[in-house]
């Protein structure tokens, strides 16, 4: 296996209208670097690199990250533009949203408490009410209680006392990362510990929720398995829940898995469950083990016949940890070697009954999270599956070292930290060969039309930006990626403003098509830093270069979220 030449067709040269910026097509392939044909040169490339990040940048992006005190519940008073008369959603955002305690730092950002944000807009009434609460989980209120760090997380962050983290080897649940509706409940995710289950239309947290058996144990078990069920019970071990539940737009279902990980086979025992999103219910699920993985992966991607899951080649030194002396990520080693890719064919699926497919590679990128993935099969009767097709977002490459590495500290910062792009993965299950093209970057947090994903027609991929160019900097743009000519489309925000990942909602009654599924509400929250204030930005999927047709202004500022979702129901307080 060897990665395809870059085959992107992007000119890095834009055509600027105020904050709008159209990448215009290249006839000529390769990314635009310095020294290549992009760029006129260094010169030219690091004044660019200097507009996007420097000392004064620093000073806003740093005020991003700051510790929400208040819990509020409001009708926006502050809109700018009008709201689409056909928008009725409700947009729940979850990150951390608390990053000290005592006067003390959290030694990470991603350490940080779960904080939920949701937005209940009605373009028919002009009306959008903003609410936030943290995840109560029991170690936050207990932290809260005593205004102390009490419990170690995964990035670093633990109590003060050697004596208390030493062999002490439970972890704090954020419940930070995700929310997303899975099987008739909304769920605070973190893929460390269990979910936590949150009131629609309150935000008040209801407690940890097992999923009808997909997870188990405790808040604060660890999640680790023996092999033996009736040793894991007898032990309170538990099985986490992944924070990237995936939507099939084929099959009407939602996807998510547990795991735990067996520390005496090196392997990882997955759980996958699937539900019906109409009714609500467990359709089916299936058992798997992963040898030889060190860490579970942090998303997966499902087909019409697979369930996709890339592993990221990483070593865990457990001395460190289980001495007290740092967090679990702290002591992650990249091995330098290339992933490793398991197909696991889904039950009632078009592979079911098969072996599960495992590819070992020698690419040793970092995958970190997947927007869609589809299959392609060969005409006739006789029909076989030819390639599988899936769009992932991660670093190019990774060599033999620390996991963190530059990616550390209270804030990250972009004269350190790696760019991110958007791949596109071939995989010939046949040949048992990938080809791993390179898309779009620096960008992350990666979606699609809901209704388009695992279809091979799912045309556009939405995307949170930092430049076209492929160097590391903060999220400032939203860009649509034409996954069918290479084409981006692209708006940049103003100076002195962030944005976040967008959330894609379907317009309603607006017909979709394999040539135009464009047809899409985007919700992403912007943070301007002259104001001090955060807002959710409504844009037109199809016109997403011109930016938000509306902001709905919060009333102080919110820290940068991670991930979200939608619901067609608008869930107004009571």
């Amino acid at each position: 296996f060897s990665p395809a030449p870059v085959s992107h067709k992007l000119s890095n040269k834009h055509s600027l209208r105020g904050n709008k910026a159209v990448s215009q097509p290249s006839r000529k392939g390769g990314i635009r670097l310095a020294g290549s044909t992009g760029v006129g040169g260094a010169s030219e490339l690091e004044t660019i690199k200097e507009g996007l990040w420097n000392p004064a940048i620093q000073v806003d992006w740093e005020s991003f990250y700051r510790t929400v005190e208040h819990e509020k519940s409001y009708y926006s008073t502050d809109i700018e533009g009008e709201i689409p008369v056909d928008f009725a959603a409700s947009i729940f955002r979850n990150g951390p949203g608390r990053f000290d305690r005592g006067g003390k730092r959290y030694e990470h950002v991603l350490d940080g408490d779960g904080h939920i944000i949701k937005f209940v807009v009605d373009g028919s009434s002009q009306r959008a009410h903003v609410s936030n609460k943290y995840v109560r989980t029991a170690e936050f209120d207990a932290e809260q209680q005593q205004d102390a760090i009490l419990f170690r997380s995964t990035f670093g962050t633990q109590a003060p006392s050697l004596a208390e983290n030493f062999l002490n080897l439970k972890l704090k649940n954020q419940a930070n990362t995700n929310i997303q509706f899975c099987g008739g409940r909304l769920l605070a995710l973190w893929e460390a510990g269990l979910p936590y289950r949150l009131n629609p239309w309150t935000l008040e947290t209801e407690g940890p929720d097992l999923l009808d058996g997909c997870c188990r144990g405790a808040p604060g078990s660890l999640t680790v398995t023996t092999g033996v069920r009736a040793i894991d019970d007898a032990l309170s071990l538990g099985k986490a829940f992944t924070a990237h539940p995936h939507h099939d737009s084929i099959s009407g279902r939602m996807v998510g898995w547990s795991w735990a990980q067996n520390p005496l086979s090196n392997t990882l025992s997955l759980t996958i469950v699937e539900w019906d999103e109409e009714t609500e219910r467990e359709t089916c699920r299936r058992e798997y083990e992963v040898a030889d993985v060190s860490m579970a992966p942090h998303d997966f991607a499902v087909t019409e016949s697979y369930y996709i899951f890339v592993i990221n080649q990483l070593e865990l030194d457990l001395f460190p940890y289980a001495s007290g002396l740092k967090g679990p990520a702290q002591c992650l080693s990249c091995t330098g070697e290339g992933v490793v890719m398991h197909f696991v064919p889904r039950p009632g699926g078009r592979a079911a009954g098969t072996n599960p497919i495992v590819l070992n590679t020698d690419d040793p990128w970092f995958v970190i999270h997947h927007a869609t993935a589809h299959e392609k099969w060969s005409p006739g009767v006789d029909a076989q599956l030819s390639k599988v097709i899936v769009y992932s977002t991660g670093w190019d490459q990774v060599s033999k070292g620390p996991f963190l590495s530059d990616w550390g500290g209270a804030v990250p910062l972009y004269d350190k930290i790696p760019a991110t792009f958007l791949f596109k993965l071939e995989i010939n299950l046949t040949t048992r060969s990938v080809t791993r093209t390179k898309c779009t970057g620096h960008c992350e947090h990666a979606h699609v039309h809901p209704d388009w994903e695992a279809r091979e027609e799912c045309r556009y991929i939405y995307v949170v930006s930092g430049n076209t160019i492929g160097f590391s900097s903060p999220p400032s743009a939203w860009l649509r990626y034409d996954t069918f000519t290479n084409e981006v489309a692209q708006w940049q925000a103003p100076p002195r403003q962030f944005v976040e990942e967008l959330v894609v909602i379907p317009k309603k009654g607006a017909a979709t098509s394999a040539g135009d599924n464009a047809n899409v509400w985007l919700a992403g929250m912007i943070y301007c830093a002259e104001r001090e204030q955060s807002c959710l930005a409504i844009l037109d999927g199809a016109a997403i270069e011109m930016g938000p047709v509306c902001r709905i202004w919060c009333s102080e500022a919110m820290p940068n979220g991670l991930h979200g979702c939608y619901s067609n129901d608008l869930f107004f307080p009571p």
